[in-house]
């Protein structure tokens, strides 16, 4: 409780999550995410059952949902 998912500047152009767990915004759990990294070009494809974080992680991802810890790196112009 009271911890806040870390955004950090990427230092080589690439997305990095280290150590996410994503929270609802009541602070239950709603996914954890493996350590991740993607290259500049990289596709992935987010596949899970409603309610398993997928939009939650793209939230994340851009900056706009902080609820939970761990750290996301991202370029600093990224659009998600």
């Amino acid at each position: 409780p009271g911890m806040a998912i870390r955004l950090t500047a990427s230092p080589d152009n690439h997305v990095a999550v280290s150590n996410l767990v994503l929270r609802a915004v009541n602070d239950g759990d709603v996914a954890r995410v493996p350590d991740l990294r993607l290259a500049p070009g990289d596709r992935v494809l987010v596949n899970g059952p409603s309610g398993s974080g997928k939009s939650c992680l793209l939230r994340a991802i851009a900056g706009i949902w902080r609820f939970g810890e761990g750290t996301v790196s991202r370029p600093p112009d990224l659009r998600v």
